[in-house]
């Protein structure tokens, strides 16, 4: 593609490309200038690209190790109370229980009456 632009250019120009070679090396010399200046300055572009890329990916790295650690967190969380829920629910069903037995002592009291 490259050979074909230049082959373009040198025939819009009516100037054969080994005119330039042999004749003008200083027009060479400023092309190959140009040409490598702009492909340093894309390459600076690039470093400058792949450089803030980089910030970024540490910067996403380390926000996904911190929600991986409160997660954590929120799990073991979780877990102790989700025990304690269970303690609880087992304390609340002893004294379901209890209160259940006292008032069955208290009915079979009361319906027994005293004989006077």
């Amino acid at each position: 593609m490259k050979n074909t632009t230049t082959i373009l250019k040198n025939v819009e120009a009516d100037v054969d490309r080994s005119t330039i070679y042999r004749y003008h090396p200083a027009i060479l010399d400023e092309i190959q200038r140009i040409n490598n200046s702009t492909v340093v300055t894309r390459l600076k572009e690039k470093h400058g690209e792949l450089a803030q890329a980089k910030a970024k990916t540490r910067e996403y790295r380390q926000m996904l190790e911190e929600a991986q650690a409160h997660k954590e967190l929120l799990k073991r969380e979780n877990y102790r109370l989700q025990h304690r829920i269970d303690e609880l629910k087992a304390l609340l069903k002893q004294r379901d229980d209890a209160i259940g037995e006292l008032q069955r002592k208290i009915n079979t009291k009361q319906t027994v009456a005293p004989l006077k």
